[in-house]
């Protein structure tokens, strides 16, 4: 207990009766205040103490820290202040029922949100990943309702904890109505003295500056009770240091440490350490001093607690600096003296051979030079950085648009594109100027807009890359935005591409929020001025919005690598284009002028460009027309929030799918990608322009690629898109005849079970699809051998019968099909699942042959066995299975009764070998010999019996065949012999011997 202070108190109300009041108060909050703080552990759990005894200590601190004397020199009010700052300052830690409504639904804990959702090492990541900003809500899938719990009482303890020094003001000022604490109000004191309590108690949460700032800050001095004076600058002050100073061992309470257990944030255990630390602690009117000996668990936790502590007592060292510094207006008079001199402050390892230089966290960095130079490596376009600039004019524009109210929740995406945008239109300006080296064209791009204008504010988080997503005043603006016309990402390292060409930048701008006029001459990192920024303001007249300029140095090479989506302007010089009269680098810069007419297709904002060249008199307007998403019959659907839009025509001779990001063109991720997936589904051509979501999160750094984690999600949006196309396509023959032949295709490889449910809603329609173009070549066994070489014609995109023939809808028709040639996909896929339909689904007979000589497959539906000829197994390896690694599948006949226990129903094949298996029958074996490197640099393949006994313990642990290992091994090396003897009977004997002696 602070019994000097109290002492005090008591002794200055003796001499003066009217400072009762004073003891009054502060026997009321003596009492009632720790109660209300025991309340600070129900959300703070996993801090250390912030309750009566943590008051008592910062008073124990200020009695040391002035000593018996200096404490005779203070003020009952002073005193009073004190006693009552000690008590109070951490009130603002207890939180209201209706003050965690009030904070969820704010939008600046909403913006807390999405800063921990960038954060991907923040230890609420994963939490906050969960909340939904497009319906204000949370989706949990996999976390236990404990661990839940738990880290909601993280999150808002880490949101209020931030916000505990002001609040505290709000309740000493009306502790009733914030928190039901019975503190007495009266005309006894002063109001003014409680707000200036509350003033005191916020001031421990602040920078020093803000407690001696005229305009802002406490007042040195104050009329407080009767005769007497305070002076709140200098409570305030103490109340700082003796916050600071309680750093003693026993700051955490044991109990509280176990009710928070072994899952506490790491943060709060560092804490804990650092106080643990503690072996040496001297505070007096004369002199502090500290030693501390850091331990951990583990070597990064003895660090970290290091570092914590290091950086603990130089926060210390500061605070005692700056009072020591502005003494003269703290201290109300020489007689309370001078601070305590700050001594020996140590801070060492346990273990002594552990050290760390200049007391910093030994970690690898990189420099801005550096990511500069990664960055030039990372755009493989590199021209990107134009369609990066104009991205960034639309994004500024879509938010003026917004805060301007000229579109809102209701606003239609169209709407924006045909007339609300049209008086925001964007113009770029390419004008090229003479160079002196001849590999070099320099033209100078100038991008005026009509956006929001760049504030000093934007500006500090545009000067390093990827600094604009810490721009929280704007990023608060995004998040009322309506999710379809949000920016498709923020200024950082797509603004920074340009100076891949650009020695400098030079941004003239008017701020819509802050009316600040400034140019900005941006200059490039790794240039001679190593990224030096410098800013003038401007007095003439501007518009809000950027006029943004570079003066852009191209090799002509780089020209001529240049590729375009839509080669418009290229294709209009082209066309006049003579390679004796003109020079090829005139028609080479045109693919830089086609980056705003890709750009300019299915932008939101209206674009105008224009080019100029050395040789020109005027300019030429570059073509920059707008696509609709009317134009191509777009249907829009939402996935989890996520809005898109999709066109889709049936195209048997094209399965392209385009993929856009808020309309601009992209690819599809690298990898993850299944060849069957719904994302690969065939003779559709799909476009999907992604309409909502962060660019950082759905695109990989260039910008130009879905980021692999994405594959899922897309493959899910592209299975609404065929799902979609199914239910609006049941009464088209056309279409739903290729639904119901690509769903097949796709059952029979084993891909997606929701294939079935596709194929369900158009049921056999494949069966309609007729044969073509057939040519009889001559008879075998009194029955007609029909051979077709392009059996499929199309007109119109549509099939088309060449010849008139029956449709295939009995297991009858065509008892033999001869194909030559390797077909076209539909083709192929046709002949496999013909195969399927009649060998599986019909359960009728087969003959497979293999004419070598035509390159001819003869396929006979209803024969009086199950056979294939020595001919067909040749071509199943030596025709159909050429690939690296390829392990074949062999049709089961009735001659290979002797391997009938390895003979597997083709319905439980694994889905990599249903894929490569071109003639499904009802069972198959799987081929001991697989195809192997046998020369690298050369590419030559061969065949090998590999990992046989692998092979057969794995079909005898997944049940796929009913025999030991053992068993099935001995029957693989059978198999082995089976077929290698069957191919040397066939006419592609030498090729075989090759493939297997290589």
């Amino acid at each position: 207990m602070a019994s000097k202070l109290v002492n005090h108190l008591k002794s200055c109300i003796e001499n003066d009766p009217s400072l009762a009041v004073l003891g009054h108060q502060w026997g009321f909050d003596e009492q009632l205040v720790p109660k209300a703080l025991q309340n600070v552990g129900n959300l703070f759990t996993h801090y250390s103490r912030h309750d009566e005894s943590h008051s008592n200590q910062i008073l124990v601190n200020i009695e040391r820290i002035l000593g018996v004397d200096r404490i005779k020199q203070l003020t009952a009010t002073d005193t009073w202040l004190l006693l009552e700052a000690a008590y109070w300052h951490d009130v603002g830690m207890i939180v209201t029922k209706t003050e965690y409504k009030q904070a969820s639904k704010s939008e600046e804990f909403k913006e807390y949100l999405h800063s921990i959702q960038l954060d991907t090492s923040h230890s609420l990541n994963r939490l906050c990943s969960n909340f939904d900003f497009s319906s204000d809500t949370w989706k949990f899938e996999t976390q236990l309702p404990y661990e839940t719990v738990n880290d909601f009482k993280e999150l808002f303890a880490d949101w209020f904890r931030g916000k505990h020094a002001s609040r505290a003001s709000d309740v000493v000022a009306s502790p009733w109505e914030k928190c039901g604490l019975s503190s007495p109000r009266t005309e006894l004191i002063p109001n003014r003295l409680f707000l200036l309590l509350g003033r005191i108690c916020e001031m421990h949460g602040c920078e020093f500056k803000e407690l001696i700032e005229d305009d802002v800050g406490l007042p040195y001095k104050e009329m407080g009770i009767g005769t007497e004076d305070c002076h709140p600058r200098y409570v305030a002050a103490l109340l700082r240091l003796g916050d600071l100073l309680d750093l003693d061992d026993n700051r955490f309470c044991p109990v509280m440490v176990r009710i928070a257990g072994n899952e506490r944030p790491y943060t709060s255990l560092i804490h804990r350490q650092k106080h643990k630390s503690i072996r040496h602690f001297r505070l007096d009117s004369e002199l502090i001093e500290i030693t501390s000996v850091c331990s951990g668990s583990t070597l990064e936790e003895n660090i970290d607690t290091y570092l914590e502590s290091i950086n603990w007592f130089y926060w210390l060292e500061q605070e005692i600096k700056n009072q020591m510094t502005n003494w003269t207006i703290i201290a109300p008079n020489k007689e309370l003296g001078l601070l305590p001199t700050l001594g020996s402050i140590k801070v060492e390892f346990e273990d002594k051979k552990y050290f760390l230089p200049r007391n910093s966290r030994p970690e690898f960095g990189i420099s801005m030079r550096k990511a500069t130079d990664i960055l030039q490596d990372l755009y493989t376009d590199q021209f990107v950085c134009i369609r990066e600039l104009i991205q960034n004019s639309v994004d500024s524009t879509l938010l003026a648009l917004h805060v301007n109210e000229k579109i809102d929740s209701e606003t239609k995406y169209n709407d924006v594109r045909n007339n609300i945008a049209s008086d925001y239109t964007i113009t770029v300006i390419f004008e090229q100027s003479s160079c002196d080296q001849e590999d070099t064209e320099i033209w100078n791009i100038k991008i005026i807009d009509k956006g929001t204008g760049i504030s000093l504010s934007d500006f500090i988080h545009m000067m390093k890359v990827g600094g604009s997503s810490e721009n929280t005043y704007r990023r608060s603006l995004i998040n009322k935005m309506p999710e379809i016309f949000k920016p498709s990402g923020t200024f950082g390292i797509g603004f920074q591409s340009i100076f891949l060409f650009a020695e400098s930048v030079t941004i003239k701008t008017k701020s819509l929020f802050t009316d600040e006029k400034m140019e900005v001459s941006l200059y490039n990192p790794i240039g001679n001025r190593s990224g030096l920024c410098t800013f003038r303001r401007v007095d003439e007249l501007l518009p809000y919005g950027a006029e943004i300029k570079a003066e852009l140095k191209i090799n002509k090479k780089t020209l001529k690598n240049t590729q375009s989506e839509n080669n418009k302007e290229f294709e209009k010089f082209r066309a006049t284009f003579d390679p004796i009269l003109d020079n090829e680098d005139v028609l080479h810069r045109c693919r830089i002028f086609d980056k705003v007419t890709d750009f300019s297709k299915y932008s939101l904002i209206p674009i105008s460009a224009k080019y100029k060249s050395l040789d020109d008199d005027g300019y030429h307007v570059i073509d920059t027309f707008a696509s609709s998403p009317e134009e191509g019959n777009w249907k829009t659907l939402n996935l989890d929030g996520i809005i898109y839009q999709y066109s889709a025509v049936h195209n048997i001779e094209s399965s392209e799918k385009h993929l856009y990001f808020k309309g601009q063109k992209i690819n599809p991720p690298a990898f993850n990608l299944d060849n069957n997936s719904f994302f690969n589904t065939q003779f559709f051509e799909i476009k999907l322009n992604i309409l909502s979501g962060d660019a950082n999160e759905w695109l990989t750094a260039e910008r130009k690629q879905i980021r692999s984690t994405k594959s899922d999600f897309l493959n899910e949006m592209f299975y609404l898109i065929v799902k979609d196309i199914s239910e609006s396509n049941k009464s088209n023959d056309q279409e739903s005849m290729l639904l119901s032949f690509t769903s097949m295709m796709n059952i029979i490889h084993g891909v997606d079970s929701r294939w079935s449910e596709i194929y369900e809603k158009h049921s056999g329609q494949w069966l309609n699809i007729r044969n073509f173009s057939t040519k009889r070549v001559g008879v075998d066994c009194g029955k007609a051998k029909v051979y077709h070489q392009n059996f499929m014609a199309v007109r119109d995109n549509f099939i088309e019968n060449v010849n008139p023939s029956p449709k295939l809808n009995r297991a009858n028709d065509y008892d033999y099909i001869v194909v030559t040639g390797s077909g076209t996909l539909f083709q192929n896929n046709w002949i496999t699942i013909i195969s399927y339909y009649k060998c599986i689904k019909c359960n009728l007979n087969f003959k497979f042959d293999y004419e070598n000589e035509f390159n001819a497959y003869n396929i006979e539906f209803g024969s009086d066995k199950k056979e294939i000829t020595d001919e067909y197994l040749s071509s199943v390896f030596l025709r159909n299975n050429t690939g690296h690694y390829h392990r074949p599948v062999i049709p089961f006949t009735e001659d290979m009764l002797e391997f009938k226990m390895l003979s597997i129903d083709f319905e439980r094949l694994p889905r990599t070998l249903r894929t490569s298996c071109r003639l499904p029958t009802p069972k198959v074996l799987i081929s001991p010999w697989i195809m192997r490197h046998a020369d690298l640099r050369k590419n030559i393949s061969t065949y090998r019996k590999d990992r046989v006994e692998e092979l057969a313990h794995f079909l005898v642990d997944k049940r796929l065949i009913e025999c030991t290992a053992e068993i099935a091994i001995k029957m693989m090396n059978q198999l082995a012999i089976y077929i290698d003897k069957k191919i040397k009977s066939s006419s592609m004997k030498d090729e075989w011997i090759k493939k297997t002696q290589s």
